[in-house]
């Protein structure tokens, strides 16, 4: 893990043979918090680095919406956005997984208009639910690709 990276992401080089190691971590959360037909909970998303071309994992708080799972980009109070969503930018085809199940993703960011009607989930996804999210953190839908 690279020092400034958020402490939920782990960079795994896709040659690596450590690679289930470098990850248990995150994949026992994912696996103690939530389960397939879950609305809520933590799922892994890996995208590949921008500049490195490496893998890399990150645990994300979702939510379901119908059959798409929607994440807020926040960077724990930074000004800058998380490297999992900068690279998801670049290369919007993830792989996702919850508990024991995995799959291909398309992110997409969703559009002013659309952030409006899905303000009540983005609201339970907070960990303050008083305040509403910033205009600025994206928020993002993960479309899996059956």
């Amino acid at each position: 893990m690279i020092a400034d990276e958020a402490p939920h992401t782990k960079q795994i080089d896709a040659k690596s043979s450590d690679q289930n190691q470098s990850i248990a971590p995150l994949k026992n959360k994912s696996n103690n918090t939530l389960n397939a037909d879950a609305h809520t909970g933590v799922l892994l998303v890996t995208t590949k680095g921008r500049y490195t071309e490496l893998l890399e994992v990150s645990g994300l708080q979702y939510i379901k919406c119908n059959d798409d799972y929607l994440v807020i980009a926040k960077n724990n109070n930074a000004q800058t956005k998380p490297d999992w969503y900068l690279n998801l930018r670049e290369e919007p085809i993830v792989q996702i997984e919850i508990g024991e199940i995995k799959y291909y993703a398309k992110a997409e960011t969703v559009t002013e208009a659309e952030r409006l009607g899905l303000a009540k989930h983005t609201n339970k996804l907070d960990r303050n639910p008083t305040r509403t999210i910033p205009r600025d953190t994206p928020v993002v839908l993960l479309k899996p690709l059956f």
